[in-house]
């Protein structure tokens, strides 16, 4: 017996590798057998096998077979390539950094497409800013559409009155006899009066605005430059304010006694007034325009401000002669109304022809007004595919901008960065491998 047990030694010794090769060959076999019995019993049992993870560190020297069960999960790798010809900038990441989806690995020279981003942006800003002011247009004109149509309606209504007055009184005239169309006219000829008094006051207040007479402060920023490119002038206009001034006085004087039922003669010499008066408002505001045109944009006087003085000075201007049609238009209506039938006969004529051109007129000036809106509509259309296209231009930009910066696309590790700064990539190189962890 004691042979034989050492007959056993003396050749495990003689064989050590055979023999650990059958030790772990019968283990692994029992090992196998064991787990396959836990396998049956499990799946008998319904119960989930269990996953056991191992790590080659915890296998001993000597071992030859390890056995596990498990899920064996693969790694992604993803490799980035140039889509531009050019030079790398920077490298924000190198070899085992970890990154995220998103994060920028490398980045391209694009001074170019940069500068040209923000030239189509500029340009794609300035077409929307075109069509908000275009819109404003629109509105704008839409209004006026519809206050031309309105006045349009109220001038062709008062022409029709007009020309009802005008059959009345011719029809008066011939049955009557009566004086009422010579009484109706002084009755316009004191309105008129009024009115010529109402402008008389607002546009002494205007040219006060301009001098500083009155109101010594409106001019204080500007009132050492006016007139300095032709002297004398601005000492001329004062005199004018003051010529203008009193006789505005007067006139308001005459003006308080003066009605419709005041004789003929009382009106008759109101209106003599009243012409002298715009006479004298019309050589006023001459004078502010040689004022004006020999006062350049210097000191406190702005180009803007100069610009708006002279446009009150020529509305006041225009007021004055509108002024001076209406009276003279006034007495002449006077002397017509004395006359007999004739004169009648003639204001019916005209009453009859006024409306004929005032409904002319608010056709014809419906018309450019519709055609103006369609003009502007198909502006509107224009802009709109203006705005497409340098829409489309800075998309476009944008597109290859974002083509010079190199992005992961997956969150992991860097495996590879084939590129450096500074250095010449062309189109479709290998820029760097991310491998997702």
């Amino acid at each position: 017996m004691f042979k034989k047990e050492y007959r056993i030694i003396s050749w495990i010794k003689k064989h050590t590798l055979l023999s650990i090769g059958i030790v772990v060959l019968l283990g692994g076999i029992a090992v196998f057998a064991k787990q396959s019995d836990a396998d049956i019993v499990s799946e008998q049992a319904g119960t989930a096998k269990p996953v056991s993870l191992i790590s080659l560190s915890e296998i001993q020297e000597n071992q030859v077979v390890a056995v596990a069960s498990g899920e064996v999960e693969s790694l992604e790798q993803v490799t980035l390539s140039s889509e531009v010809f050019g030079t790398v900038s920077r490298v924000y990441v190198g070899i085992g950094d970890t990154v995220k989806a998103g994060q920028l690995l490398v980045q391209f020279k694009a001074n170019d497409r940069a500068a040209q981003y923000t030239q189509t942006q500029a340009d794609y800003e300035n077409a929307l800013a075109s069509k908000t002011s275009l819109l404003a247009q629109i509105d704008a004109a839409y209004a006026n559409h519809d206050k031309l149509k309105i006045n349009a309606q109220s001038s062709i209504t008062s022409a029709e009155a007009a020309l009802r007055t005008a059959e009345n009184n011719l029809q008066h005239i011939v049955d009557t006899g009566s004086n009422v169309i010579v009484d109706n006219a002084y009755a316009d000829l004191v309105e008129t009066l009024r009115g010529v008094e109402n402008t008389t006051v607002d546009l002494l207040v205007v040219a006060d605005s301009i001098l500083g007479i009155d109101n010594q402060f409106s001019n204080d920023s500007y009132e050492d430059v006016l007139g300095v490119l032709r002297p004398g002038s601005f000492a001329n206009a004062e005199q004018q304010y003051q010529l203008a001034q009193q006789a505005k006085i007067s006139f308001g004087i005459e003006m308080n006694t003066i009605s419709s039922a005041q004789s003929q003669a009382v009106i008759d010499t109101a209106s003599q007034i009243g012409k002298s008066i715009l006479s004298n408002y019309a050589t006023l505001f001459s004078s502010l325009t040689t004022v004006l045109d020999n006062t350049p944009p210097i000191g406190g006087l702005t180009q803007t401000t100069l610009t708006s003085l002279i446009t009150s000075v020529n509305a006041g201007r225009t007021e004055v002669t509108t002024q001076q049609s209406a009276l003279t238009n006034a007495v002449q209506a006077i002397s017509t109304a004395k006359q007999s039938f004739t004169s009648q006969q003639i204001a019916y004529d005209t009453a009859v022809q006024n409306l004929s051109d005032a409904k002319a007129k608010a056709t014809a000036d419906i018309a450019a007004s519709e055609a103006g809106l369609k003009q502007l509509e198909a502006t509107l259309a224009s802009q709109d595919a203006n705005i497409k296209r340098a829409r489309g231009a800075m998309a476009g930009v944008s597109a290859e901008l974002a083509k010079a910066a190199v992005r992961s696309p997956i969150s992991g590790k860097i495996a590879n960065i084939a590129v450096k700064q500074g250095e010449i990539v062309s189109n479709g190189v290998v820029v760097a491998d991310v491998v997702n962890t």
